[in-house]
């Protein structure tokens, strides 16, 4: 009986750790986001609770794909965007909330044509003013307006090109999205 306590009391001391991390009662969110009302250019959201109100959210898109003349003289362009931000939301009633947050962006966006190539790459902040309207327990719609601005640069056959300064608030910020808790 002895040679077995050991392992036993061994064992149990493996999974409290993992007794503790059940414990933890954080909602957890994910979604679909279009991110421009000039096509449908889709994102995918997770969102976890980390405060009374307060999330910490990822966002993920493939916003531009093109390929074009597929072959030795093709074109193609792949553009995307993730970021990661600090959402806290404002109840106004039972079903609708205000959101705001601040968020870090990194945007890739590589073209080639023929004998050319060219890599961007953006970093910035946004600032996140939206709402959200509650469907049910499980599911709200949002609408959200993203202004950014980026610092980055282009880099191509060549090496470094040039350096973009970018400040964006216009059709292509506002974001709708329909989000899933669980």
């Amino acid at each position: 009986m002895k040679n077995l306590s050991r392992p036993f009391f061994s064992l149990c001391i493996c999974f409290l750790p993992f007794l503790a991390f059940a414990q933890q009662n954080s909602a957890r969110e994910i979604g679909l986001k279009i991110n421009s009302l000039d096509n449908l250019d889709l994102a995918f959201l997770y969102k976890k609770q980390v405060g009374d109100q307060t999330y910490r959210r990822f966002d993920l898109g493939v916003t531009n794909f093109t390929l074009a003349n597929i072959g030795d003289g093709g074109a193609g362009n792949l553009f995307l965007a993730f970021s990661i931000a600090r959402e806290k939301r404002r109840p106004v009633n039972d079903k609708l909330r205000f959101v705001t947050g601040t968020g870090w962006i990194v945007n890739v966006s590589a073209l080639g044509s023929g004998d050319f190539n060219a890599t961007t790459i953006d970093t910035g902040i946004g600032l996140l003013f939206g709402a959200h309207y509650t469907l049910s327990d499980k599911f709200y719609i949002g609408a959200e307006i993203t202004p950014t601005i980026t610092l980055g640069g282009t880099f191509g056959d060549n090496g470094f090109q040039n350096l973009n300064l970018r400040g964006q608030f216009n059709s292509q910020s506002v974001q709708l999205s329909i989000v899933h808790r669980f």
